[in-house]
């Protein structure tokens, strides 16, 4: 595999990641000519400029939480590698000391898992995909953090849309999800871990 993909790279100028976790395993492995080139975001609808107190309100009410609570958005499929389970943990540990809700934006195969695992958790909603793109982008603008799971992101466009609306993310340490958490726009913890994730919310 490697053989192929060191050779492969000779016949390019470029070889193009979309994050450093990816380039840096290439360029160990012997990629030549690696560069990160991160995707882009539409500024025009994802802007901090959408934050809506009314909407946070209102979020924060369908996890029976007061507006004086944390809101915490996720965004993603409803699938294994998305760990929603381990972030569902993890918020209901950090809710022991923190008044925290999350919003869940998503739909998959593990639709029947997350809906046990939410089971009894007053302060945790799973809404389906909203497909209006400027009330996403509002929904996001109005939470106070992303907080992501998925160690093997590629990118993580859910986290760059957050940081466009002005959101700080906790994300994994590993993967693309962070490199959206450098230069003091959030938070990264030890992927994979509900505990370090917990202590990353509080």
């Amino acid at each position: 595999y490697w053989d192929h993909l060191r050779l492969l790279s000779r016949q390019f100028d470029r070889v193009v990641c979309a994050n450093a976790d990816l380039r840096g395993r290439l360029v160990a492995g012997g990629v030549l000519n690696t560069v990160t080139q991160p995707m882009g975001v539409e500024t025009a609808v994802f802007t901090p400029a959408r934050r809506d107190a009314t909407l946070r309100a209102r979020l924060l009410q369908h996890c029976q939480l007061p507006a004086s609570a944390h809101l915490l958005i996720g965004v993603g499929r409803l699938s294994a590698e998305k760990r929603w389970p381990m972030v569902i943990d993890a918020v209901t540990a950090a809710a022991g000391t923190l008044p925290v809700g999350l919003i869940l934006l998503g739909e998959g195969s593990q639709h029947a898992r997350i809906i046990r695992q939410i089971s009894g958790n007053p302060h945790i909603h799973l809404m389906e995909p909203v497909r209006d793109r400027a009330h996403f982008a509002a929904i996001m603008a109005s939470a106070d953090a992303l907080v992501h799971g998925c160690e093997a992101e590629t990118f993580c466009m859910a986290a760059a849309e957050a940081r466009a609306c002005g959101v700080p993310v906790i994300v994994p340490d590993s993967g693309g999800a962070a490199d959206h958490a450098r230069g003091g726009a959030g938070r990264t913890y030890r992927a994979t871990s509900a505990a370090a994730l917990a202590q990353a919310i509080r």
